[in-house]
This record gives structure tokens, C-alpha cells and sequence, in this order.
């Protein structure tokens, strides 16, 4: 097991990547599959001094953040690990990229007979290729990634079901009638060049992952809460709030839109005439004492939030799209601030009653960080160490 410079034949340690919307951040932590240790020996995030996600090369300023990361990761960082085991290596960087750096998308194909056949991981392989050529694989699609300067960075299969069961290991199976249920990953090139730079520098020896931040949240609330089988995903970054529906168990749509906490705050400062210091306090149930005419522009300033989701809800289908059941990620301070406008939100887009649950119970321990999106990401990285399931 893990201590003071040992560790089991098995264990790994890692860095843990967050590219948030307005930030960026890393965590080197150890992982044990047999004991279950699995400590955050060192975190850190950086701010991106981002004005507007949607104006002309905004990803500059992430870029520069990631470069400040790794710094801090190879000094401060490596200290930190050294100190922790003076042989420890770094096995693998797993690096999520939320929106709207990154954008997930979802395929489904089927495969049916009227004899029942045997399911092979050939045939599945065959399915999902079928699948990525209808959406991804196509000249089309490689043109517009090329000029919207977004590459393929991950390729997952979500979900199966043989004769409409859901079915965790196919394989060997017969039936008359498979479905697969596939997702790609696409993110900026630029930030995905950024990484590799630097991991490469920094950390030669490490496997690089990557993912979207989604399909990241989606792995893990889907091991967290395995009795909830509908859902919707709720993702709010500094600068976005993204949006993902999981119906019987599989991710279907996902949508965001750029609006996040820190958006929230610049406009709040601006509209107020008051520091961003103050701005955020708005976030943290630790509203200022304010004028009436104040208090009328704040509300004026959520309003707009909540319409803005409102919308976004809206266009992820017909009311019946959007699950009862929402389970939200954001900073550990803000988390409580937006509950109540999702909710409210979400009452307009469907003219029903939606149950939001904050997540952070679920994914902070005791002591350690209390950075929702890397003990998530974490959290993902252990079940996959546990279950023998990383990349080799």
C-alpha cells in the first residue's frame, strides 16, 4: 500500500488536468486499486484572464494558463511528490476539456437479424466505425473541424443493449438485435497542442488522456448513482454552463451555452459600479448591502441567467427531453447560488418541478482539495485503475 515512499506493484500516480472555460488546474495524485488510498498529494489552479469566451482567439489566454500550470507542476508540484515518495513516477496525465473548448457528440447504430447471432468484439468494432463515418469520419466533417480549428481527441462507446436490454458485457452473447450507443470527443487544437507540449516537456515518460469534461462527469455520476437510470447533467464553468440529458442509462444530447460564474460576476461588477470582490459575493450567499434600485439590476442580471438556461433547456428537444432529475457541478462556493436559478430555470423551460442535487457531498472527502472538478476527474481515474480498464 501506499506511505511513506512505498507502494503496492500496482499503484500509480497521476496528474489529474481540468481545462475549465476560465481556468485551468492539476492535481498529482496516488492511486491504489487493492487498499484503496488514494490521496491528493498536491493541487493547483490558475485563472485565464478571459474578458469574453466568444471573442477572437480566446483560447490564447488558456494557453498561457496552461503553460503557468506546468511550471508550478514541475517545481512545486514534482517537490510535493518527491516529498510524498522519492521514487514515484508520473504514469499517466488525465486531462478533461470542458465547453466551449471541447464539445461531445453522440452516435447510434444497430445492428439487426432476423436469426439470432453471436455478439463478437468484431461486430462491435464494426458498428461503431459504421457509426463515426456517418458523423465524424467523413470529408465533411474532417473540413469543418480543419477550419473551425477542433480535432477528434476521444471515441467512447456509452451504452449497448441486445433485444432493448441494457447489457454491461456483450461479448458471446446472442441476440437479434444490438444497439450501441457511441460518443466522440472533440476539442480546440490549439489547447490540445498546449497540453501535449508541456506534458511532453514536463513529463515525458506519461500517457496522455484525454477527454471531454461531459463525457467525464457523465462517467462518474453514472458509477456514483447507478439506481438513476434518467438524468440531466449540469456543468457550470467561469465562463459556460453545459448541459447533457441521459435517458435509460445513455447520453443522448448535450448543448451549453456562454454564460458561467465568472461571466456573472463581470457583468454584475459592471452593472453595480462595484468590485469584483463584492460582484462575487453574490455567488457565495453573501450578498452586499444594496440599494433598492441595486437590488432591481442584480435580479435584472439573474433574470437574464435564467432565461439564457431557460433557452438552452428549451433546445435540447421537446419538455420530456429534459430528465426531472438534475445533478449540478460548479465551484464549491457557487453551488448553492445557482440551485436555485437551475431550478428556477428549468421550471420555465418544461412548466414542470425539477429536483437539483449538488454534487459535492457525494465527491469532496474530508480533508484534501475542495476543487469539485479535479476530485471528480479523480474519481474517474480510480474506478478505471480499479477496474484494469486504463489505456495501456
Amino acid at each position: 500500500m501506499f506511505g511513506l515512499g512505498k507502494h503496492g506493484p500496482d499503484g500509480k500516480y497521476a496528474i489529474i488536468l481540468d481545462i475549465g472555460s476560465a481556468s485551468v488546474a492539476a492535481a498529482i495524485v496516488a492511486s491504489d486499486s487493492v487498499t484503496k488510498e488514494n490521496p491528493v498529494l498536491y493541487s493547483h489552479r490558475e485563472w485565464a484572464v478571459i474578458k469574453d469566451a466568444s471573442t477572437e482567439n480566446p483560447t490564447r489566454f488558456i494557453e498561457e494558463a496552461i503553460l503557468r500550470l506546468f511550471l508550478v507542476l514541475g517545481s512545486t508540484g514534482g517537490a510535493a511528490l518527491k516529498k510524498y515518495d522519492p521514487s514515484a513516477r508520473i504514469s499517466y496525465i488525465q486531462t478533461s476539456i470542458s465547453a466551449p473548448w471541447a464539445h461531445t457528440i453522440t452516435q447510434q447504430t444497430e445492428y439487426e437479424n432476423e436469426e439470432t447471432f453471436k455478439i463478437t468484439d468484431k461486430l462491435i468494432s464494426n458498428l461503431v466505425k459504421d457509426a463515426q463515418k456517418q458523423s465524424m469520419d467523413n470529408l465533411k466533417t474532417t473540413e469543418f473541424l480543419k477550419r473551425e480549428g477542433l480535432e477528434i481527441i476521444t471515441n467512447k462507446t456509452l451504452h449497448m443493449t441486445a433485444n432493448g436490454y441494457t447489457i454491461k458485457d456483450p461479448r458471446n452473447l446472442e441476440t437479434n438485435k444490438l444497439y450501441i450507443s457511441h460518443s466522440s470527443g472533440i476539442a480546440s487544437s490549439k489547447i490540445v497542442a498546449a497540453i501535449k507540449k508541456h506534458a511532453e516537456e514536463v513529463f515525458p515518460e506519461a500517457q496522455l488522456l484525454l477527454n471531454t469534461f461531459l463525457l467525464t462527469y457523465y462517467t462518474a455520476i453514472r458509477d456514483i448513482f447507478p439506481e438513476t437510470a434518467e438524468m440531466t447533467l449540469i456543468d457550470i464553468t467561469g465562463e459556460a454552463t453545459e448541459v447533457g440529458i441521459v435517458r435509460n442509462e445513455e447520453l443522448t444530447k448535450v448543448a451549453h451555452s456562454l454564460i458561467g460564474s465568472q461571466t456573472l460576476i463581470r457583468i454584475l461588477s459592471a452593472k453595480l459600479k462595484v468590485p469584483i470582490a463584492t460582484a462575487k459575493a453574490f455567488l457565495q450567499d453573501n450578498a452586499p448591502n444594496m440599494t433598492d434600485k441595486q437590488k432591481i439590476v442584480a435580479e435584472s442580471v439573474f433574470e437574464e441567467y435564467v432565461e439564457e438556461v431557460s433557452n438552452l433547456l428549451k433546445s435540447m428537444g421537446d419538455i420530456l427531453t429534459v430528465p426531472s432529475t438534475m445533478y449540478l457541478h460548479t465551484d464549491k462556493y457557487s453551488e448553492n447560488f445557482f440551485k436555485k436559478y437551475i431550478a428556477k430555470a428549468s421550471a420555465r423551460a418544461t412548466g414542470g418541478i425539477h429536483t437539483v442535487i449538488p454534487i459535492t457531498k457525494k465527491i469532496l472527502p474530508e480533508i484534501e482539495t475542495e476543487d469539485t472538478a479535479i476530485l471528480l476527474s479523480s474519481f474517474v481515474f480510480h474506478s478505471l485503475h480499479e477496474q484494469g480498464t486504463l489505456a495501456k
